[in-house]
């Protein structure tokens, strides 16, 4: 099963500082979705994406040129850099991914969001002496360090207030050499109340963030792998193969555990907010990234599933371009069939396909995967494909975010409603 999807790039002018040319299209977009919601983002589709990490940086800053709506529903599950030793030290989920993807959707044509960006997105000098994170911090709380100084009153009072906050409560012992400052900021809205929510939305406040950021599930919970050999990693940071090196032995199984040394697996609920969010959506993705650490562990919590389940709107997966680590020797096709697996873990094994995932992107040549997709087997899932150019021939081991965003708002379906049950 395939479909087309008509090109309407040369139906509009490029937004400033665009990314690179989108490549040229046969295939089939609907221009006059894109025109609207080029002219009008603001009553934009409520396209949902589900991930993590940093492969939708890019995404994310294109993407409210076309809807303001978007929701981006997070991993909380990091367990490295910054983030793990705030985790760490408090007890709690991981907030680096849900600030990167925050600070992604900040008014880009805003003076006053772009200096937030740059106080909030700084990094405290890594190679620095023990005390100097710690002047720094103090800098920021004063008012005293420029990148402070140059914001807004009510810019100025969130960041001093959220920092003291959280500068109460750090131990002594904590290192804050390479911390960011927006993870300090978040946590330091978190922890009087323990409410991750509230914080998510102060801040998006400041940087006038045009979309939702939550995170799938507010428990405070780690990574947990069964590799094809039988062997077993724990902790997130251990999976994607950039701070660790990568595995020997191809994933078979991943799950939710307490903490770093293992245990038993965990099925916490997905929060409120995010199961009403896929209710609510017009559009379902889940886009590229890391396959297991960024797109599998959100399908974890439970309700997920169940969510995907009861709407009816199109739910579309786009495989990842070049090798990801995590599925290596995994086609888009298989990568699609154990997605599928674990939606049905939550909403029922005869669940139909086209309830839960019921469209695959593909970029026409099959040599921008790693492994080509077979596409008889996507066929046997019930799975429809829509091949679309989604790579740049000058930046040909990224998906083009413009490319991306233009197929995913012609897909979107206005008025979606939630599925009814079957008798």
């Amino acid at each position: 099963m395939s479909s087309g999807l008509r090109s309407a790039g040369e139906l509009q002018e490029s937004p400033p500082d665009d990314p690179p040319e989108a490549p040229e299209s046969t295939t089939h977009l609907d221009a006059d979705r894109i025109a609207t919601a080029l002219a009008k983002p603001q009553t934009g589709p409520r396209i949902l994406f589900l991930s993590g990490g940093s492969a939708l940086r890019e995404l994310s800053r294109v993407l409210p040129r076309y809807t303001h709506n978007s929701t981006h529903l997070i991993t909380p599950f990091d367990s490295g850099g910054s983030s793990a030793s705030l985790r760490q030290a408090f007890g709690m989920l991981s907030v680096g991914d849900l600030r990167n993807r925050l600070l992604a959707l900040a008014d880009d044509g805003s003076p006053e969001a772009a200096a937030a960006v740059q106080c909030f997105g700084h990094r405290f000098n890594a190679s620095s002496e023990p005390r100097g994170g710690v002047n720094e911090l103090h800098a920021l709380i004063a008012g005293s360090d420029p990148r402070i100084s140059s914001l807004t009153d009510a810019q100025q009072s969130f960041g001093r207030e959220t920092l003291a906050c959280f500068a109460e409560r750090m131990p002594a012992d904590f290192d804050l050499r390479g911390a960011s400052v927006g993870n300090l900021v978040l946590t330091g809205g978190y922890l009087p109340d323990r409410d991750i929510r509230g914080a998510l939305t102060r801040f998006g406040e400041v940087l006038r963030v045009r979309g939702n950021v939550l995170p799938t599930c507010e428990d405070n919970l780690h990574l947990a792998a069964r590799l094809a050999d039988g062997a077993t990693v724990v902790g997130q940071h251990r999976l994607t193969g950039k701070q660790h090196p990568p595995l020997t032995s191809p994933i078979a199984e991943i799950r939710l555990v307490a903490n770093l040394d293992g245990g038993p697996s965990l099925r916490p609920p997905g929060s409120t907010a995010a199961t009403d969010r896929i209710r609510e959506a017009e559009l379902i993705c889940l886009p590229m990234g890391s396959f297991y650490s960024s797109i599998v562990c959100n399908l974890l919590p439970s309700g997920i599933g169940r969510a995907f389940a009861e709407t009816s709107c199109p739910k579309i997966y786009v495989p990842s371009i070049g090798h990801d680590p995590e599925v290596a020797g995994i086609d888009p096709a298989q990568a699609t069939a154990r997605l599928l697996a674990v939606l049905r873990n939550d909403c029922g094994e005869a669940t139909p396909a086209e309830h839960l995932i019921n469209r695959v992107l593909l970029d026409p040549r099959p040599d921008v995967y790693a492994t080509a997709p077979d596409l008889s087997l996507l066929d046997r899932l019930g799975v429809e494909h829509s091949e679309i150019p989604l790579v740049n021939p000058s930046r040909p081991s990224r998906v083009d975010a413009r490319c991306l965003a233009e197929a995913l708002v012609s897909l979107a379906r206005e008025h979606n409603r939630p599925r009814k049950e079957e008798t």
